[in-house]
């Protein structure tokens, strides 16, 4: 297996690829449609919605790095992107709300939540692209 480094711009476009080996007569052709994947950082994990006291929510989550695989004892994964940003979706549909944060928390006050809210989606916004959404039910309804 091989990395293949392709250009931004080819981004959804479909590549041809060939394989061979010892004693195969020709190559073997696949097709394949590039993502990007490679682009986005991982999605966040453990994320948690509580909904406090007086009727607003805290919102924590664990960032994730395409450049921190190995866990240190001392710290958190390094960002691997040129900045820290997170949007962050309460509710669903047109009344859903939508903020964005710079750090890996958020507390959003009760006079701002849609009233219907069951649930929290947060996805990380990485230099190239965003991560896929992770979403959790909010705690304490």
């Amino acid at each position: 297996m091989a990395t293949i480094a392709l250009p931004r711009a080819r981004v959804g476009d479909t590549i041809r690829m060939l394989a061979s080996g010892v004693g195969d007569p020709q190559p073997v052709a696949v097709s394949a449609v590039t993502s990007g994947r490679s682009l986005a950082p991982p999605a966040p994990v453990r994320l948690r919605a509580t909904r406090r006291g007086d009727g607003g929510l805290d919102v924590r989550w664990v960032r994730r790095s395409r450049l921190g695989w190995r866990w240190g004892d001392d710290g958190d994964a390094p960002l691997g992107e040129e900045r820290e940003r997170y949007r962050v979706t309460i509710g669903d549909g047109t009344g859903a709300l939508v903020i964005e944060s710079d750090a890996a928390t958020l507390t959003v006050p009760a006079a701002t939540l849609p009233s219907l809210a069951r649930h929290v989606a947060v996805c990380q916004l990485g230099t190239f692209a965003a991560s896929a959404t992770t979403i959790s039910l909010i705690e304490g309804e």
